[in-house]
C-alpha cells in the first residue's frame, strides 16, 4: 500500500514484498521527517536492505519549508473550493460569518497556531451580552461550524496535522415541537384555499417551506396521486435542489388532494402569487403566523417547520417504521428523524397504563392483577 498517515498524524509505510528466496514478508516503519516523501524514501531503502541490495548513501529528502497560511488566507481558498459546492444560502451565510466573526478574531493567526484555549476564549466572547441581548448557543455553534470546517479542510489537504480541537457548544435552545392535529384543524378553518394547500403540504406531506415554494404542477402525479419533490427555493429566491440533494416521492392524502384540486393551475408553481410567481419566503412566514393568531393557536418556535415535525410524529404514533418516515421526510439518517418525533403526556400516560395499569385520570385509579394477588386473603 502507498505511504499513509496514521491516526496520530504520523506518515508511515507498510508493504508486502517477495524476497529473492521466494519467501514473502512485510516491511513497515516511519521516516525521520514526518512527510509523505520521506516515508516513501524510507520504504525504498527498507526494500533494498531486505533484498540484500547494495545500499548507496542516499540522504533522506529534505522537505521544502512551506509557510502555514493564516486563517484569513486559507478561508479565501476554502470559499472558492470546498464551500463553492454548497447552496447559495449556505455560501452567503458562511461569507457573513467569516466577515463578521471569524476573520476579525482569527484572521492573522496561522492555522496550526490555534489552540483549544483560543477557541474557548472566542466562545466566551460570543456569549457575552451585547446591548442587553445574548446570542443563542445555536448561533454560536453555527459560527464554530464554519471555523471547524476550515480547519478540517486544511488538515484534509495536509496543510496542517489532523485537528483535535473541540468546536461545539452544548445547546440550551427551546426544543421544537409538533403541531397538534386539533390545532392544524383550527388553522385550516381560517386559511384561504392557497394557504390551506400550503399547510397540508407541510403537515400531510412533510415538505419544507423551500420545497413548498419550489413545487410545480408538473411534480403532481395525478394518475398515482404522488408528489415528486425535486427542488426548493431558498430565502434569496434561488431555485435549487432539495436539502441533501435527495429526490423523494410522497403519496397525497385525501384532504391534501382536495386542497390541491381547489387551486387554479394558471401558473407553473403550485403555491403562487396572483402574477404567477412563486410565493415569497417572508410572505409565507408572516401569513402563517397571522393564521396561528386568528385560529387562537399559540405559534410554535418555527411555525412552518413544526408542521413538518407533526408530519413525522403522527406517522410514528400510527406505527410507521422509522426508516420509512426517514425516506418520506428526506432525512440523511435516522438520528435526524428521531428528533422530529415527539411524545405528548397522553401517550406517556397510556404507556404507563399499558405496562402497569395506572389510569390516566390519577394515581392508583386502577389495580393491576399483580396487586390483587398481593392482597391478604380472608380466612
Amino acid at each position: 500500500m502507498p505511504a499513509y498517515r496514521d491516526t496520530s498524524g504520523r506518515w508511515r509505510y507498510r508493504k508486502r514484498i517477495t524476497l529473492p528466496s521466494g519467501k514473502k514478508t512485510r516491511i513497515t516503519g516511519t521516516a525521520a521527517s514526518n512527510t509523505k516523501a520521506a516515508a516513501e524514501h524510507a520504504e525504498r531503502m527498507h526494500i533494498n536492505r531486505a533484498m540484500g541490495l547494495v545500499e548507496t548513501a542516499v540522504e533522506e529528502p529534505t522537505p521544502a519549508t512551506q509557510e502555514v497560511p493564516t486563517v484569513a488566507e486559507y478561508a479565501a481558498i476554502y470559499m472558492v473550493t470546498n464551500a463553492a459546492q454548497n447552496k447559495h444560502t449556505t455560501i452567503d451565510a458562511k461569507e457573513k460569518i467569516l466577515a463578521k466573526y471569524i476573520i476579525p478574531h482569527f484572521g492573522p493567526t496561522r492555522l496550526d497556531a490555534i489552540l483549544q484555549v483560543d477557541i474557548d476564549r472566542f466562545v466566551a466572547e460570543l456569549l457575552k451580552p451585547r446591548k442587553g441581548k445574548t446570542r443563542s448557543r445555536k448561533t454560536v455553534n453555527n459560527i464554530l461550524t464554519v471555523l471547524s470546517s476550515i480547519l478540517h479542510y486544511a488538515a484534509t489537504n495536509d496543510v496542517i496535522p489532523p485537528v483535535k480541537l473541540r468546536c461545539y457548544l452544548k445547546t440550551d435552545d427551546a426544543k421544537l415541537e409538533a403541531v397538534d392535529p386539533a390545532d392544524v384543524e383550527k388553522l385550516l378553518d381560517v386559511a384561504s384555499p392557497r394557504y390551506r394547500a400550503a399547510i397540508l403540504l407541510a403537515y400531510d406531506a412533510g415538505l419544507r417551506i423551500g420545497e413548498i415554494r419550489g413545487l410545480k404542477w408538473e411534480d403532481v402525479n395525478e394518475l398515482h396521486r404522488r408528489l415528486h419533490i425535486v427542488r426548493a427555493i431558498d430565502t434569496l429566491n434561488n431555485v435549487g435542489p432539495t436539502k441533501g440533494y435527495k429526490h423523494r416521492r410522497i403519496g397525497i392524502s385525501d384532504r391534501l388532494w382536495s386542497a390541491l384540486s381547489a387551486l387554479p393551475q394558471d401558473s407553473v408553481w403550485v403555491i403562487s402569487k396572483a402574477n404567477g410567481d412563486s410565493l415569497g419566503y417572508w410572505t409565507l412566514l408572516e401569513q402563517l403566523h397571522t393564521l396561528y393568531v386568528e385560529a387562537k393557536v399559540i405559534p410554535p418556535p418555527k411555525p412552518w417547520h413544526c408542521l413538518r415535525h407533526g408530519f413525522c410524529t403522527e406517522m410514528a404514533k400510527r406505527g410507521v417504521p422509522l426508516n420509512v418516515i426517514r425516506e418520506l421526510a428526506g432525512h440523511e439518517d435516522l438520528k435526524t428523524t428521531d428528533k422530529y418525533i415527539h411524545t405528548d403526556d397522553a401517550a406517556k400516560d397510556d404507556a404507563i397504563a399499558l405496562a402497569f395499569g395506572r389510569g390516566a385520570s390519577g394515581l392508583n385509579a386502577g389495580k393491576t392483577a399483580e396487586a390483587e394477588k398481593r392482597k391478604p386473603r380472608k380466612l
